[in-house]
């Protein structure tokens, strides 16, 4: 019996298919980015916090759960459901191969076209996979993911997925920014 390559993920705290590596900053579009993440930006610089000093690594989710290329799409649906993740990178003999989203399932499902006990991942993948370094800047991947409106960001090292981070841990290291800018409030004595 063949066993589905198939890895369970946590979340760190704080909080093959690949496209190009994350670029510098100056090539990636400054549109797409939502006031609330410029306001978090502009917070944090204020008070003398760079954003620019965060990695992906720090907010991503470490070994993301993955699905094999020949695994049926039961297989994947019944994982996300079970496991409350929308996102799903495919691997082929433990090497990123593709994606595979809520979003592609639904559809499939909804057109009734395919039997997802019989039809494998592979039908349904999108081999365009946005991936970046552990060390990729927090705000080069949040620029480009909200850029080219990408769901998730596949890390990886050298050939092996290592992490995963989504709009989810995006939103998770914006409230880290926002708690972290709060300065302490003096007391006075009393008189």
């Amino acid at each position: 019996m063949v066993m589905p390559a198939i890895r369970r993920g946590f979340r760190s705290e704080p909080r093959n298919g690949c496209d190009a590596m994350e670029g510098s900053a100056q090539e990636l579009p400054e549109v797409g980015l939502g006031p609330a993440f410029r306001a978090g930006l502009a917070l944090a610089n204020a008070c003398g916090m760079s954003a620019k000093i965060l990695t992906v690594a720090q907010f991503m989710t470490r070994s993301p759960w993955t699905i094999g290329v020949d695994q049926p799409l039961s297989l994947a649906h019944r994982m996300m459901r079970t496991n409350h993740v929308r996102h799903l990178p495919v691997l082929a003999g433990g090497k990123l191969v593709g994606m595979v989203t809520e979003r592609d399932l639904a559809i499939i499902e909804a057109s009734r076209r395919l039997d997802l006990d019989k039809a494998t991942v592979e039908k349904a993948m999108c081999t365009e996979v946005h991936c970046v370094s552990s060390d990729a800047s927090l705000v080069d991947v949040a620029r480009r993911m909200a850029g080219d409106r990408y769901g998730s960001a596949v890390v990886i090292d050298g050939s092996a997925v290592i992490g995963i981070f989504t709009t989810v841990d995006a939103l998770l290291a914006l409230a880290h920014l926002l708690d972290a800018s709060e300065r302490p409030r003096h007391r006075h004595a009393a008189l």
